[in-house]
């Protein structure tokens, strides 16, 4: 029997009495079972929260391929807020290596890390925070956007985008931000936020390497305690390296947050783009539009259940494979504790990406789905046991495009052991 068969049987005998339990209504759970907490990004100052994993990785449908490529993976999560409330520092980092074996494919070293440091007054904050990642494929799932390593469940802020699926094409994206809010009046503030970002595939020579510098200014208005009204403009340049040429984009948004209940609330938001002349191609100017739309349920502390649906439209640097592209995506997950040492995560995608500014005339078409799903057992308060699936399947079409990206559908198994503590609460 091969290693990651019998990982997954072993695996497979471990879930199946929580699996009975979940079934099994009648059956109560033993108070003095763990409890599974999992890794989550902390939200309150002065906490430090960290896991370490290591789990057997399997990929079916390799390269466009049926070829299969196992990998021994060994990642850690930490997420830390420190207790300044003037000058607080937020730090989140997913690191990780995958130790490749079979399909040609050389192991491989990954990151996902962003710092940020603010300054508060009564009137001011301002904000500077820099986010790196070091990834050997299109990030899709979970922190380390990584599949099978066993983060899914773990909540990510923003709404999400989804590019274009390249598998097994190291890339390097880093971005630089400031922000600077005022506070008006009690209820209303003013920001202004600069940033430069940049996209790299080091070792492919497929990829198309992007600059971008982005602005952004925003009003907000507070309603009552439960709403909020924004009005923005956004600036947002392309360029790429070795290539004589940019285009640009910018327009208007209006954003409306609404917390319904204690549970529910509903994030709006959207407006008008234009998209310059480019002088890449000579593509005329156009107009599109923008949307941010979010709704998010968080159920009770017993079911640690969370939920939420994402709708993201938006222009973007053409994820390597061309010139410019607008990306829509829709979105969803849900995390659950089904019992005391039994959780399940779940997220699902859908992205259509359409190329703007082409080599040729000829347009690109892409889309993928995205299925990811993960069960954790706990074992102990600090020790738990995973297995993840997640399915890819990408379509395109257009044959004037840079790289070699998924067309077809591939597969990844995902079978380990984390540790993770409970955070800790860091003094003044």
């Amino acid at each position: 029997m091969t290693k990651p068969a019998s990982l997954f049987l072993f695996c497979c005998s471990c879930f199946l009495p929580a699996a009975r339990l979940a079934v099994g209504q009648s059956v109560p759970v033993r108070s003095g079972s763990p409890l599974y907490t999992g890794f989550q990004l902390p939200t309150i100052a002065g906490t430090l929260h960290y896991s370490l994993s290591a789990a057997e990785r399997v990929t079916f449908g390799y390269d466009n391929t049926v070829g299969t490529v196992s990998a021994a993976t060994f990642s850690g999560n930490v997420g830390l807020i420190t207790p300044s409330k003037t000058k607080p520092t937020d730090l989140s980092a997913s690191i990780g290596y995958l130790a490749t074996t079979g399909g040609g494919q050389p192991s491989a070293f990954f990151t996902d890390f962003m710092i940020s440091q603010s300054y508060n007054t009564r009137s001011w904050k301002l904000r500077l925070s820099d986010s790196l990642r070091y990834l050997p494929e299109t990030p899709s799932s979970g922190l380390s956007g990584i599949a099978g390593v066993g983060d899914l469940g773990t909540s990510v802020p923003g709404i999400p985008t989804q590019g274009v699926l390249i598998p097994f094409a190291t890339r390097i994206e880093n971005s630089v931000n400031g922000d600077v809010t005022r506070v008006i009046t009690g209820k209303t503030t003013a920001s202004i936020t600069g940033g430069y970002s940049l996209e790299r595939f080091p070792g492919y020579s497929g990829g198309i390497q992007t600059d971008i510098y982005s602005g952004r200014g925003t009003v907000t208005h507070r309603i009552d305690g439960r709403s909020s009204v924004a009005g923005s403009y956004h600036y947002s340049r392309f360029g790429y390296v070795g290539v004589n040429g940019t285009f640009q984009a910018q327009g208007v948004s209006v954003q409306y947050k609404k917390q319904l209940n204690r549970r529910f609330s509903v994030d709006l938001g959207g407006g008008p783009q234009i998209i310059s002349k480019s002088t890449l191609t000579g593509r005329p100017a156009s107009i599109s539009y923008t949307a941010d739309v979010q709704a998010t349920y968080i159920g009770s502390i017993a079911s640690a259940l969370t939920m939420s649906a994402s709708y993201k439209r938006s222009s973007n640097g053409g994820s390597g494979l061309t010139f410019g592209a607008i990306n829509d995506t829709v979105s969803g997950n849900i995390s659950r504790r089904i019992t005391r040492s039994l959780n399940v995560s779940a997220l699902g995608t859908y992205s259509h990406s359409t190329g703007l500014q082409l080599i040729t005339q000829s347009q690109i078409n892409a889309e993928s789905v995205v299925g990811s799903v993960q069960a954790n057992r706990a074992i102990t308060e600090k020790l738990s046991i995973y297995a993840s699936y997640t399915a890819q399947h990408q379509s395109i079409q257009g044959t004037n495009y840079k790289g070699t990206p998924l067309n077809g559908l591939q597969q990844v198994l995902g079978i380990g052991i984390t540790y993770s503590p409970s955070p800790f609460h860091l003094g003044r």
